[in-house]
């Protein structure tokens, strides 16, 4: 049915389908109800049941101006996704009890109007919220810092939202598992047996899942690695390539200071240390590297690493 949905509305009701807006639309009524009695004008028209019309223009009110501020501001309190009077007892079981009926449905049409590729992605996600939310957390090391985070099986090509679990703090994951494989197993329960290739950071990594989703699931898994861990990586690779080079470089009298210092610092020079027990070394004398070419400053006693000639000046001076 996806497949020949081409206006934006077909593509909507594959996701919000008439069993979940009829199901908000009950429980935001149920809602009205509870709070019209707080209004001394309880026969106004913002006060009214919503109708089904109306909270498809709610739905829609981003996009263009659809109804009043007042009566906006009004459907946005009472909207509901769930039977507030029986929301205490099913707490007690469910964390996710004021949205867990339209979440299960949403989940449910998401997994059933797409078919993903050969590769998919596991990963957290911390969509912002600073509303009133038990489990919300606070990250400083995010753009949003505050939210609720989300793990997440997506399409590699297509970033599609194939499925997804919520983070509902301390007993998310029951007794005697391991976070990881709780939240994998139950992502990729949906593709089990398809071949498919799962991404995954170093959270998940774990050797006996991999092992168990391979063996059981026929799923291969991929780590993927930070960029900080390339940036790393390149840098270092950058160092040992060009050391030499540089080493080469600051043999040459004619540099300026600053970019003699740029060198040393890049190379890590001042860990290193001179030399003196050449001093009595035969062969000809050479100019000291780092005095000016025009002082013909001559030595015999150089920097280890680079063999980098330095006089008696430059070593009272502790350059290293």
């Amino acid at each position: 049915m996806a497949i020949n949905s081409y206006e934006p509305i077909e593509c909507f009701k594959l996701f919000f389908t008439d069993e979940l807006i009829n199901l908000v639309l009950l429980y935001t009524n149920q809602e009205i109800d509870r709070q019209r009695v707080n209004y001394k004008n309880n026969e106004s028209a913002n006060l009214c049941h919503v109708t089904l019309s109306e909270l498809n223009a709610l739905f829609g009110v981003l996009i263009s101006a659809t109804m009043s501020e007042s009566k906006f501001n009004f459907l946005i309190n009472c909207l509901r996704f769930d039977d507030r009077n029986t929301r205490p007892q099913r707490k007690k079981e469910i964390k996710l009890a004021p949205i867990s009926i339209i979440w299960d449905i949403l989940m449910n049409n998401c997994r059933n109007n797409y078919k993903p590729g050969s590769y998919v992605t596991i990963d957290k996600q911390l969509e912002e919220f600073r509303g009133r939310w038990p489990f919300r957390m606070y990250n400083p090391s995010k753009p949003t810092r505050y939210g609720i985070k989300i793990v997440m099986m997506c399409n590699n090509s297509s970033k599609y939202v194939f499925d997804a679990v919520p983070y509902l703090g301390k007993g998310t994951v029951p007794n005697g598992l391991v976070g990881a494989d709780f939240f994998v197993k139950q992502l990729v329960a949906s593709i089990k047996g398809s071949n498919r290739n799962v991404t995954i950071d170093n959270w998940f990594r774990n050797i006996p899942l991999v092992l168990s989703l391979l063996k059981e699931g026929k799923l291969t898994i991929i780590e993927s690695h930070y960029l900080d861990s390339r940036i790393h990586f390149m840098l270092g690779l950058h160092k040992q390539l060009t050391e030499e080079w540089q080493c080469q470089r600051l043999n040459i009298p004619s540099i300026s200071k600053e970019l003699r210092r740029t060198i040393q610092e890049v190379i890590g020079e001042k860990q290193g240390t001179i030399d003196t027990s050449h001093n009595t070394q035969s062969g000809p004398r050479k100019y000291c590297t780092f005095c000016n070419y025009k002082k013909k400053r001559l030595t015999t006693t150089y920097y280890i690493g680079c063999e980098r000639l330095v006089c008696g000046e430059h070593q009272k001076k502790k350059m290293y």
